[in-house]
């Protein structure tokens, strides 16, 4: 009786364990293609809440519509300040907008009314077959350069399976005790011409996420032949260097002419950062995804129902393109 009370008290209803209802909000999509142009026929799903969400959380309400001939669809529900949204359309990557966030709740409803965003659905265009996995492997030896063999996902021989350097990562590591330790991490490649560089950041929040983050082909240039990064800790500072950016391009194989002319490569991307595993101890190792083309194109539109390695573990396998 006391809790019934309580509740009738503070929220002005009876009903025991339920929080004071939800306002509604109103979102409206535009779904175009990379060349602007409406894509209908979309199907697009919101997720809005229950309108008495429960002490602990609320059941998740999902509204499903389909954008009309001009790319358009709204929907409404109950909700929190924040509106999950997915698109779908056969024949293209999936997406949605990059955030849906309200601030201020106006006599139940939730402001702004009805805002519209833009998202971009990006073409399923040539995906192929690659080499791709999540690495994370212990580096048998410091201070000394190690190839690693992308279409073998290994060190090279004698310390795996690899015939060729791809990638030649040196490690140096100091570990005086576990909140005191240092390690550097070098990146270097075989061929004069092959390297890496950063991919930008996607600035375009306007445009929504897209499950394809990557651009569709690497850079024909601008590759550098080194990169390093660093992991430290001392008493009281910890530093590690991160990626200022989406991630990697590559570029291994690399014949080129007397007068630096590329004659053929093999194109790549690493997702995200490559880093440092494990410096707080004896035996530590790197960690990185990444996608190899073995076919001498540029292009990194990866299919991930047709990874050229196999037999790879769960946590080892990619399924994003």
């Amino acid at each position: 009786m006391w809790n019934q009370f309580l509740c009738v008290l503070l929220f002005g209803t009876a009903v025991v364990g339920q929080l004071p209802p939800l306002p509604t909000s109103k979102v409206t999509l535009k779904v175009v293609d990379e060349n602007g142009n409406a894509v209908p026929d979309a199907i697009v799903n919101f997720g809005f809440s229950e309108a008495h969400p429960k002490w602990g959380g609320g059941i998740g309400v999902s509204v499903k519509t389909v954008t009309d001939d001009t790319g358009s669809a709204s929907g409404s529900g109950y909700s929190s300040e924040t509106v999950g949204c997915d698109v779908h359309k056969d024949g293209y990557y999936d997406g949605g907008p990059s955030h849906i966030e309200f601030k201020d709740a106006v006599l139940g409803r939730w402001q702004p009314w009805n805002p519209v965003y833009k998202v971009v659905l990006k073409k399923i265009l040539n995906p192929i077959p690659m080499y791709a996995k999540h690495v994370r492997i212990v580096v048998p030896a410091f201070d000394q350069p190690i190839g690693f063999d992308l279409a073998a996902a290994d060190w090279v021989k004698p310390f795996g399976r690899g015939t060729t350097s791809d990638l030649v990562f040196t490690m140096s590591h100091t570990l005086n005790g576990p909140m005191d330790f240092s390690a550097t991490l070098l990146l270097a490649f075989t061929n004069g011409e092959d390297g890496l560089q950063v991919v930008p950041k996607n600035l375009k929040q306007d445009q929504g996420w897209s499950r394809l983050t990557f651009p569709r082909n690497a850079p024909e240039a601008g590759y550098n032949h080194s990169w390093t990064t660093t992991l430290t800790r001392v008493p009281g500072k910890f530093k590690e260097e991160h990626v200022d950016g989406m991630g990697y391009f590559f570029r291994v194989r690399t014949t080129a002419t007397d007068n630096g002319e590329i004659k053929s490569a093999n194109y790549g991307k690493i997702a995200g950062d490559i880093s440092i595993v494990g410096a707080a101890i004896e035996h530590p190792g790197i960690a990185f995804t990444y996608y190899f083309n073995p076919t001498g194109t540029t292009n990194l539109e990866f299919d991930p129902t047709k990874n050229l390695l196999k037999n790879l573990e769960f946590l080892e396998q990619v399924q994003t393109p």
